[in-house]
Formats: C-alpha cells, structure tokens, sequence
C-alpha cells in the first residue's frame, strides 16, 4: 500500500467528523509520512508502523468525540438516504391508503371505456360482415339471372350483370372493414396486454 492509497483509506474511514477537522488530521499524517520518509525510512516502513488505517480512522474518531462532546457525530452517510428513502415509503403506502377509492374508481372507469370501445368495433365488425353477406348474396343472384335477362334485350342484360358486380364488389370491401375492424381490436388488445406484461417486468 502507498502513502496515497493509505491516506484514502484512512479518509474513507472518517465519517462524522466535520470537514474542516478531516482535512487537518489528514493533513498531519501526510506530513508525518512525509518527515519520516525524508529522515530515511521507507514507505512501506512508515506505514507499517502507522498500522491499520481503519483502526488509524476509528482512534481518530473517538478522539474527536472525547474532545468534543458537545457535538454528537453525524449518522454515516450511506444510512441517510435509507431514512429518507423510509419516509417517502411510508408516505407513499399512506397516500396509497387515502385514495385507494379514486384508484379504484379510476381504473374501473378506465375499464369500461376499453370494454366499451372493444364492444363498439366488435359490433362495426359484424354489422359490416352481415351487410356484406347480403349484399354479395344479392350480386350473386343477379349475377345468375343476368343470363336469363338476354330475352329481354341485350341492353338489359349487361346494365344487371353492371349491377351484380358492383354489389360483389362492394361486398368485398365490406368483409375487409369488417375483418380490418376485428384485426384492429385484437392489435389493441395485443398492445394493452403487453404494456401490462412490460409493466410487471419492471415492478419484478
């Protein structure tokens, strides 16, 4: 060990001792090991003399609290934040307490207006596949009885198969905003889930 790396470890070592008196005690025992190498002890002599900079650190506090009783050492600082971090916990679980209701009334509104909008693009969905099943049903028929229209002209005949393909393409495109409706609440329900799932993840 070093005359710096001995110096750190005695300074890590210092805690509740104000500032200013830190830095003087470092500042002695730099100077110590200093004097001492320049009177031609080595360092690791030195410092093997000195002994263990925690027992070094821990002398130096009780002199300090024997040489100033009326100040009470501070908490090591790695506890403070425990504390702190305590009584935001316990503020927390308070506040969780008081307005468990308007979470729950917020969640179940939050609820049933998903549910609402799930049943909204269910019933679009089907609404549209029914009118599409009528009306290919209808361009079918006319599609067939087209043939028997040529008696009545030829005229006649391609105005009704005009017609029949027109409803078979509108049932078309019937079936696919019906199946997009349906496609589009399954992509929310997927989106929710996951969101809920990434959520958890994060809590674990």
């Amino acid at each position: 060990m070093t005359k710096y790396e001995y110096i750190s470890e005695v300074e890590k070592n210092l805690g509740g001792i104000p500032y200013i008196e830190k830095v003087k005690m470092l500042d002695f025992y730099r100077e110590m090991i200093e004097d001492k190498i320049e009177s031609g002890m080595s360092e690791e002599e030195v410092i093997a003399e000195l002994g263990d900079p925690v027992l070094l650190a821990a002398r130096l506090r009780d002199e300090y609290r024997m040489n100033n009783p009326e100040q009470s050492a501070s908490p090591p600082p790695n506890q403070m934040p425990q504390k702190r971090s305590s009584g935001w916990k316990a503020l927390l679980v308070i506040a969780l307490i008081i307005g468990s209701p308007l979470i729950l009334a917020v969640i179940v509104a939050v609820a049933s207006i998903l549910f609402g909008i799930a049943i909204a693009i269910i019933a679009v969905g089907i609404t549209f596949v029914i009118g599409a099943a009528g009306v290919g049903i209808t361009g079918i028929v006319l599609f067939l009885t087209s043939f028997l229209a040529l008696s009545g002209g030829f005229y006649t005949f391609l105005v009704q198969l005009g017609l029949s393909f027109l409803l078979i393409a509108l049932c078309l495109l019937l079936v696919g905003v019906g199946v997009g409706a349906i496609q589009l609440l399954m992509l929310l329900i997927r989106a929710v889930s996951n969101a809920i799932s990434a959520r958890k993840r994060k809590a674990v």
